[in-house]
């Protein structure tokens, strides 16, 4: 079973890095420590490229999806407003930054706060604002499948992730923020490299793979034993990524204490 993981990951992987080859270069970020490019499919998808520090790559990131960053950070806070249209959004966003972010914080790996900073100072967004569209992953939920065996018609693992987002619409771009999800491929200084869905100014994973083979996914459904102070889930499955050379490593990481909601 652990060949037939590893096997459909690399393959996985394998593909869609040749996919990327085929893709036309749409920007170029060199920074001190890597150079970070993004790659449009001829499908209109993008893939994004970062290499180096955490804190360069999330300024890559920043830059290379200057338009898109300004839409996700237009539809969080619109989506905000009309969650609590009582309140000053401002208001809303420095609470959950408080009563979320900051409860996570102290568990973050610094690597991962060093990526916001970077995506927040070239992007000139309030680093609250970045912190918070992290932290709300802990008010979500998402379900996960794999079916193996005599589950499957040819016996092999397949592998399944439903990202099961709510719609958020930019009001001024009329543009959904579900619209804008990319493959982004890290390779960073010291650590494994590793690919991930995400969406613009987001620098966790809720799934990925890396170069080892590791896959992983969540499945998420809320508790009323959740603590936000912990290691958030986005960050325990990154964390794996960039790390874990084997199937023991990453269950050592994904289950390190102390655990966060998710």
């Amino acid at each position: 079973m652990l060949k037939k993981i590893t096997l459909l990951s690399a393959v996985l992987f394998t593909l869609i890095l040749g996919f990327s080859l085929r893709a036309e270069v749409a920007g170029v970020c060199k920074t001190k420590t890597g150079t970070g490019w993004l790659e449009k499919t001829a499908q209109g998808g993008l893939i994004l490229h970062l290499e180096g520090s955490y804190y360069d790559m999330g300024w890559q990131q920043a830059t290379l999806l200057a338009e898109q960053t300004k839409t996700a950070v237009q539809s969080l806070k619109y989506t905000i407003h009309k969650q609590v249209p009582f309140l000053p959004t401002s208001w809303v966003i420095a609470a959950l930054d408080e009563f979320l972010y900051q409860r996570e914080a102290p568990f973050i790996p610094t690597e991962f706060k060093e990526e916001m900073q970077g995506l927040a100072d070239a992007s000139k967004v309030d680093p609250k604002i970045i912190h918070v569209a992290q932290a709300i992953t802990y008010l979500t939920s998402c379900e996960t499948a794999a079916a193996w065996g005599p589950a499957t018609k040819d016996g092999v693992l397949y592998f399944v992730r439903s990202n099961d987002d709510f719609v958020i619409i930019d009001p001024l771009t009329k543009t959904s923020f579900n619209d804008l999800k990319m493959v982004v491929v890290y390779k960073p200084l010291n650590g494994i490299p590793y690919m991930l869905v995400n969406l613009p100014g987001l620098v966790g994973a809720s799934d990925g793979m890396n170069a080892e083979g590791i896959a992983i996914g969540n499945m998420s459904l809320p508790s009323k034993y959740e603590t936000a102070a912990g290691i958030p889930m986005q960050f325990r499955i990154k964390q794996a990524l960039a790390k874990a050379h084997n199937l023991d490593q990453a269950v050592a990481l994904m289950t390190a204490k102390p655990l966060a909601g998710c």
